[in-house]
């Protein structure tokens, strides 16, 4: 709203749509289109929008009796009848809500292509995700690395249990606390997640911002074993399956540090792993040169480890 509470401004989006902002008197009746993102002729969507996949949303019953609510995107080419691969996108952190009727962004156009390639995508909104209130946002208080983990795993299980998805081709990408995530799901699950693709993971938070980390965590002199518990570094990880590492060397954010810590690790323990580090970037990884050369890394490994020949 203006400050003499007048006019507002109001923003909107579909999953195919990018967010167009429209101002209106506070009647509500609209004034002006301040940004018009309709996909049409000029559009820099408009080209690809007949090869865009219609995403379907849902829920299901979590580990804890919460519904968990999903998106889910099928190659166009769908057939109920075939078993295809499955990638989770996801980010399971607080503050965050990834299962919406909105524009995604990036992730969006990465889950479109991903479908185009012959996978169906899935996305899910695990316990301590925002916009379902207190008690389930403070399911990760004090606990990193283990309700977000659990519902994850119970949203795969499900998606695999519909009978289109091939149990053994299931892979999971995300990005900062998403990649985390990933992380975690390729250490404690390795029999459901067999590709795992981390971008700038955090893999230990006593390197990560202090106001974000003890709000959750706490103080780490009071409470070691909730950050041990937490830490990716501390969990066994397996040889048997596959993990791309993609970080900013300029991140000021999660420090590049967290993925150099993990490649140590991993080099120690003899486990193959997969890395692209970005010279300059930061945590967002902007610039177009950096987002194409990512996103064909990230597709090619999905295709790499879960595809069959």
């Amino acid at each position: 709203m203006s400050e003499d509470a007048k006019f507002f401004v109001r923003r909107s989006s579909k999953p195919n749509t990018p967010a167009s902002v429209f101002l209106h008197k506070a009647s509500g009746e609209q004034v002006s289109i301040l940004t018009d993102n309709e996909v049409k002729e000029g559009h820099p969507l408009f080209p690809y929008r007949e090869s865009l996949a219609e995403p379907e949303f849902g829920s299901f019953k979590g580990p804890s009796g919460d519904d968990l609510y999903y998106k889910l995107i099928k190659p166009r080419s769908f057939d109920p009848k075939k078993k295809y691969p499955l990638i989770m996108i996801g980010y399971g952190g607080p503050t965050a809500q990834v299962v919406r009727k909105a524009w995604g962004g990036r992730n969006e156009l990465l889950a479109q292509v991903l479908a185009q390639r012959g996978f169906v995508v899935a996305s899910i909104d695990n316990r301590g995700s925002s916009r379902r209130g207190e008690a389930f946002a403070d399911a990760l208080y004090r606990a990193f690395g283990t309700v977000e983990v659990e519902d994850q795993v119970a949203g795969a299980k499900y998606f695999i249990n519909k009978g289109f998805i091939e149990k053994d081709r299931v892979g999971f990408y995300g990005w900062s606390y998403g990649g985390y995530l990933s992380l975690m799901l390729a250490s404690q699950a390795p029999e459901v997640f067999k590709a795992n693709v981390a971008g700038a993971p955090v893999t230990d938070f006593a390197l990560y911002d202090t106001h974000y980390t003890e709000r959750y965590l706490g103080d780490p002199r009071k409470e070691p074993d909730v950050y041990k518990r937490a830490n990716v570094l501390e969990r066994p990880f397996s040889s048997s399956n596959h993990v791309l590492i993609i970080h900013g060397m300029a991140d000021d954010n999660v420090l590049f540090t967290n993925s150099t810590l993990l490649f140590k690790k991993l080099q120690e323990a003899g486990v193959v792993y997969e890395s692209l580090s970005y010279p300059g970037a930061k945590h967002g990884l902007y610039g177009r040169a950096n987002q194409i050369h990512s996103g064909r890394s990230i597709v090619d490994f999905f295709e790499r480890r879960l595809m069959k020949p």
